[in-house]
């Protein structure tokens, strides 16, 4: 836990965090009550996993100025959560992946617009595939900037509720004729 005057030890009790906090390294980490991210505070998971028990989630803050509060997955973190909503933008990262286990409206943007941006490698699990037909213009894909609603080839269905953001073929492309390049002028 760093960056924030917010504590391991008072975490599992956490109510509201007021400055982002970096959470490293630390596995098998439960959270028994709702977490509100106040305005502009990131959480950001690296190598960590975090579980909300029960009918738990994680909120933003419901202002007048739809300011969003972040959530960032990074390296082989794992978020298992009942929802996220009021105003949350949550980063998936390549080989972290972000559970939603609710039913109803896991990705809640009702009061506030909430969104899932899925980095190549990111995966998004939903709790059956109607969540993940109900939640899909609330999900995007980093390297193209579409959502599911408008570029379902940007994904890749692992399951009905399971989707794994791939790059953009243009990438793909550009990434090879690199390769070629170099290779050829090594043989110069």
């Amino acid at each position: 836990f760093s960056g924030s005057t917010f504590s391991a030890a008072n975490f599992t009790t956490a109510n509201t965090i007021t400055d982002s906090l970096v959470i490293s390294g630390a596995t098998g980490i439960s959270l028994g009550s709702t977490l509100t991210l106040g305005d502009g505070v990131t959480l950001s998971l690296t190598n960590s996993s975090l579980t909300t028990t029960g009918a738990v989630g994680i909120n933003g803050t419901n202002d007048a100025g739809d300011a969003f509060s972040y959530i960032s997955l990074s390296g082989s973190s794992t978020l298992s959560s009942q929802f996220v909503a009021v105003g949350l933008d949550v980063t998936v990262g390549n080989g972290s992946s972000l559970v939603l286990r609710g039913t109803g409206d896991p990705v809640n943007s009702q009061t506030e617009a909430t969104r899932v941006t899925l980095l190549p490698g990111g995966s998004l699990t939903f709790a059956n595939a109607t969540e993940y037909i109900e939640h899909i213009a609330e999900i995007f894909n980093a390297s193209s900037g579409n959502s599911l609603a408008t570029a379902p080839g940007d994904y890749s269905p692992a399951s009905g509720a399971t989707i794994t953001a791939v790059p953009e073929p243009a990438a793909i492309s550009l990434g090879a004729l690199g390769l070629f390049t170099l290779i050829r002028r090594r043989r110069a």
